[in-house]
């Protein structure tokens, strides 16, 4: 029995696994930090030097997304980026581990291309996806192909030379739409200060007391050095909360964090999360949209948004007076 696979999987793998087009960014940092963690494990990079790096033209249409990690050999690269729903990061500790992530920018862009080299390696490889010939034969209602024969139409992969001493993988974007401003660095900034695996900015003085905190509980969060900019200046990007911050739609006073508290949380004897929340003065309404909400993490990546536990918050009771945080750490 011969068994096909639909050309409209891939939509249900691209835009629709994601409630948001800035979920892209989301999806190669992650695959950056595992590969970046690798590489730190692998002794190939420091963890001071290793970087990610968003570079946003937008008179260009053009997203790079840069991380100096392990990068993938050449032997590997072809059946790691091509394969669809297998990924060699299963079962491990790694963020990413679905093998369709890397995916996500085929609906937001023209042309999709992966870039990558392994230190030692004199080869580099080039794949690269004409996503705007693939989004047109998918919505050919006389075109009836399957998914693998598609792809095979609209990929090609090149091998070129490179230095031995270069490992990273790049993911580039061409003929960007500028869905829901993911080519405004402004708004993709914001988006990532709530999301991305990043440390607290050090003017934020509580930053220190929060991590002090938690190390009590031998948890450090994981953070990266994260990089965003339009090609002529970057800037990194840090966490969004702030030591005062405006309270109360209407009067609009500025209130303060006045302590911190952690705390952990247990399952079937093995710790599961980690909390930190702080104690304000409460005069009204947070207005930063950024620090709103219950927040939950995974490898310090947010995972959903500042509404995902409105609805245990609710049950609970109110945490008026308090800015809240969880920082979920997989055990196991």
């Amino acid at each position: 029995m011969e068994i096909t696979i639909g050309k409209f999987t891939l939509e249900t793998l691209t835009s629709g696994m994601y409630e948001r087009p800035k979920d892209i960014y989301r999806e190669y940092i992650q695959n950056a930090v595992d590969a970046i963690d690798s590489a730190v494990a692998l002794n190939t990079i420091k963890a001071s030097k290793a970087q990610i790096e968003l570079c946003i033209d937008k008179a260009g249409r053009t997203i790079r997304v840069s991380d100096n990690g392990t990068g993938i050999g050449v032997d590997y690269a072809g059946r790691y980026l091509l394969d669809i729903g297998r990924s060699p990061k299963r079962f491990t500790n790694a963020r990413g581990f679905r093998g369709i992530g890397r995916l996500a920018g085929l609906a937001y862009c023209h042309t999709l291309i992966f870039e990558t080299s392994a230190l030692g390696e004199d080869k580099r490889t080039i794949i690269e996806f004409d996503a705007h010939t693939l989004c047109e034969r998918m919505l050919d209602e006389d075109v009836d192909v399957d998914l693998l024969s598609l792809f095979s139409e609209v990929v090609s992969v090149k091998v070129e030379q490179e230095a031995r001493t270069k490992h990273y993988f790049n993911v580039v974007m061409t003929g960007v739409e500028d869905t829901d401003g993911i080519l405004d660095v402004d708004k993709v900034r914001e988006y990532l200060e709530q999301v991305a695996p990043v440390d607290f900015d050090k003017a934020f003085g509580w930053g220190k007391i929060i991590k002090s905190k938690l190390r009590v509980f031998d948890f450090s969060p994981s953070s990266y050095n994260i990089f965003i900019g339009d090609g002529e200046t970057r800037t990194p990007v840090w966490k969004a909360y702030r030591d005062t911050f405006n309270s109360d739609r209407l009067r609009k006073l500025e209130d303060n964090i006045s302590e911190v508290h952690t705390k952990i949380f247990a399952y079937e004897c093995e710790t599961v999360a980690y909390l930190w929340y702080a104690r304000t003065s409460f005069y009204g309404t947070l207005q930063n949209e950024a620090i709103k909400g219950i927040r939950v993490r995974k490898g310090n990546i947010l995972i959903g948004d500042k509404t995902t536990l409105n609805h245990i918050s609710r049950m609970s009771g109110s945490m008026d007076g308090c800015l809240v945080n969880y920082t979920y750490c997989q055990t196991g």
